[in-house]
């Protein structure tokens, strides 16, 4: 995938997350610079996040899309009304979560 969150400066300041939504824009943009230019760094930048989505953020098991993974695990929300409470604290909520279910957070 690709990283999602800068400083103005350009640096990463979170390289752990990544969005669906931000992930087919990747794609999408250079696929369009690859069209418009011909510039090969392109084709194969738009085929690295087309393998990501297909690799990463498809879940094969039901066929959809996840729409978070945070240092590479994939999270899945009821809702995005709770998607957005758990993005309030990602951290704190998986840690309830392992407490909560203990004997999937050993499956890990």
């Amino acid at each position: 995938g690709f990283f999602h969150y800068f400083k103005d400066d350009g640096s990463v300041y979170d390289a752990s997350h990544r969005h669906l939504v931000s992930s087919t824009r990747f794609v999408f943009n250079y696929a369009m610079a690859w069209r418009e230019f011909g510039n090969e760094d392109y084709r194969k930048a738009m085929l690295h996040g087309l393998h990501y989505l297909r690799d990463v953020h498809l879940d094969t098991e039901t066929g959809g899309y996840a729409w978070t993974i945070r240092d590479g695990t994939l999270y899945l929300n009821y809702s995005l009304p709770v998607r957005t409470t758990w993005l309030e604290d990602p951290a704190g909520y998986i840690e309830k979560a392992d407490e909560n279910w203990p004997e999937l957070a050993r499956t890990q």
